[in-house]
């Protein structure tokens, strides 16, 4: 061995890098050769003073790392919730605006009920206001019914863009909603 390569190698040495043929060949070198054996012994005395002004980490070090790691995480994960609520109180108050602004569109389109009279002077006449009554009132709900479809196709041919808002909304608070549960179970939803 020369004394260029046994420069490469003495680093290596300290590494514990050199396998038992180039660590023999060293040490044969550094007997034979008076320059490398000073520089290996001052490199050694240097490392070995490096070594004894190293602080050793108390044993708990790694625990009261993970723990202000977890507190970290928990504040994070803490902070997270409150913005995901926060959207989700944003989307509810569009939903209930958007719903009060089509409610308010639709007062005065239901129609008014007449009233039934008459005077009851016999049973046939009894019946006959029963099923008077009755025909009214079957009368009226399928007229209530026939008014309320015509009031939503009237409203969804007026307001469709308003739908359309309110699914993407919907949508939108189900992607936030499916996100935060991944993240707070690693990813596991089921």
């Amino acid at each position: 061995m020369n004394c260029k390569v046994s420069e490469d190698c003495m680093m290596r040495y300290f590494d514990g890098a050199l396998n038992d043929i180039e660590a023999a060949q060293f040490k044969q070198h550094l007997k034979s050769c008076e320059k490398c054996n000073e520089g290996f012994e001052s490199m050694n005395s240097i490392l070995g003073s490096l070594i004894d002004d190293i602080i050793e980490p108390p044993e708990d070090f790694e625990e009261q790392v993970m723990k202000k790691v977890n507190l970290l995480e928990v504040e994070r994960k803490k902070k997270s919730a409150k913005f995901i609520a926060f959207l989700y109180s944003i989307g509810a108050l569009i939903l209930i605006t958007l719903t009060a602004f089509l409610i308010s569109d639709l007062r005065g389109s239901i129609s008014s009920v007449g009233d039934v009279g008459g005077s009851i002077n016999s049973v046939s006449d009894l019946l006959t206001s029963i099923f008077g009554a009755a025909e009214t009132i079957f009368n009226v709900i399928i007229n209530i019914i026939s008014d309320f479809l015509q009031v939503v196709f009237v409203v969804i041919k007026a307001y469709y863009y308003v739908f359309i808002m309110l699914a993407a909304v919907l949508f939108a608070i189900e992607w936030m909603f499916v996100s935060l549960v991944r993240r707070n179970n690693g990813g596991m939803v089921g």
